[in-house]
């Protein structure tokens, strides 16, 4: 099972939050767009951009959506 597998199913099932799906991002198991796809959270991603972690350019093809402050 990978890592998305994984933490997609331990999220669908409420064994893990979205807190520590972002500490697997930080930790570069989990993608910035697989945490998306999991819980499409897209505050976490805009702190990323914050953080210079992704750019606009990334936020908007993980997102669909245009950066907005």
């Amino acid at each position: 099972m990978s890592n998305f597998d994984w933490c997609k199913k331990a999220y669908d099932n409420h064994w893990a939050t979205e807190t520590q799906l972002q500490t697997w991002v930080s930790l570069n198991r989990l993608t910035p767009q697989e945490y998306f796809t999991i819980t499409g959270d897209t505050l976490f991603l805009k702190t990323l951009v914050v953080d210079g972690k992704i750019t606009t350019e990334e936020y908007k093809t993980i997102t669909g959506i245009d950066y907005v402050v």
